[in-house]
């Protein structure tokens, strides 16, 4: 059997948390434990977490400021035993996963699932619902020794726990009937069990699916957002924005502003990850579920990103369009030099 997509997107993600005076020397160091790490930082910090590099804040800057660090081989930057350790686990994957794939597939039976452990070193990790010792001792046999592989118990067979995904992705209406939204549904090679993700206000959500699953302890875990968002209805705030003077942006300057937004409680706008902007003239449509949002409009500005220059509160009401109109304090900024 073919490995399915939820059982491979959760192996990436498994490859992948005294002083003297008053106050004088306290705030300093306050306000350095409190520092934010920039966005740069911050994807190298979660990149690092998930291949098991180090990752405190002080050694990704110090990585940063090195000049023998590169981020040409992986997008951020590393010591160059950083990036021959990374090249070593993909040199040690390419010689035993095969061969590891193949044993697995001629032992279904007992067989839990095949992953790549990056935050133990890349190794490639296989579940057995029996006879541990022995599959470990078979499949060292057919690998070099010194190879980066690990065994692991695990109470269900990987085709136990893809037969239960399917069943639950074929019987997933009846959750709407009762206040619940399913969001998706995937095989947790790593946990040995099928994750449901779903979106409900009723704090006993999770109990009512894993009960209409009936599903062995331990083999289905039920995640719910707690706040039902996604039943919320949507509709559309119909915007326009002007200067004090009633002036829109014109297209040079509409070119360069964006919307972004604040939600009162668990709606939001949008749609997915879409940008949403302004026309010439001012205007903007803006898909809004249920509820109170701050619209904020935005100025692109060079090198610091951007900024808020006016915004506005509208409530929303699904399935009906409501108006607002947004007006800045002055006249509107210069466009940005091009």
């Amino acid at each position: 059997m073919q490995p399915r997509f939820g059982t491979l997107l959760l192996i990436v993600v498994a490859s992948a948390i005294a002083g003297c005076g008053s106050g004088a020397t306290t705030v300093p160091l306050a306000t350095a434990a409190i520092e934010t790490p920039s966005p740069n930082e911050s994807e190298a910090i979660r990149f690092r977490t998930s291949f098991g590099l180090r990752s405190d804040s002080a050694w990704v800057r110090s990585v940063a400021a090195d000049p023998a660090a590169s981020s040409l081989e992986f997008g951020v930057p590393l010591m160059p035993a950083e990036v021959a350790e990374l090249n070593a686990r993909t040199a040690n994957q390419k010689a035993v996963l095969g061969v590891v794939r193949a044993y697995v597939d001629d032992h279904r039976d007992e067989s839990g699932g095949l992953y790549i452990d990056q935050e133990r070193g890349g190794a490639v990790t296989t579940l057995w619902t029996a006879n541990l010792d022995q599959h470990a001792a078979a499949i060292r046999a057919l690998v070099r020794p010194g190879s980066r592989i690990a065994f692991r118990a695990a109470g269900f067979t990987e085709e136990e726990v893809s037969a239960l995904h399917d069943r639950i992705s074929e019987d997933l209406d009846w959750m709407r009937d009762v206040g619940i939204a399913p969001l998706g549904v995937a095989d947790d090679v790593v946990g040995n069990r099928v994750e449901v993700l779903i979106s409900s206000a009723d704090p006993d959500a999770p109990s009512i699916v894993a009960a209409h699953y009936g599903a062995p302890p331990g083999m289905l875990i039920v995640i719910s957002d707690g706040t039902g968002a996604v039943l919320i209805g949507r509709g559309t705030v119909r915007g326009l924005v002007l200067d004090a003077a009633g002036a829109p942006p014109g297209e040079r300057l509409a070119g360069e502003l964006n919307l972004q937004w604040t939600s009162d409680g668990p709606g939001d706008c949008g749609i997915l990850d879409m940008g949403f902007g302004l026309l010439p003239d001012g205007s903007f449509e803006l898909p809004c579920q249920a509820g109170g949002h701050t619209i904020l409009v935005q100025l692109g500005i060079p090198n610091e990103g951007w900024q808020t220059i006016a915004s506005g509160h509208v409530v929303a009401i699904a399935d009906a369009v409501v108006n607002l109109e947004i007006r800045l304090d002055g006249p509107w900024p210069a466009p940005p030099p091009q």
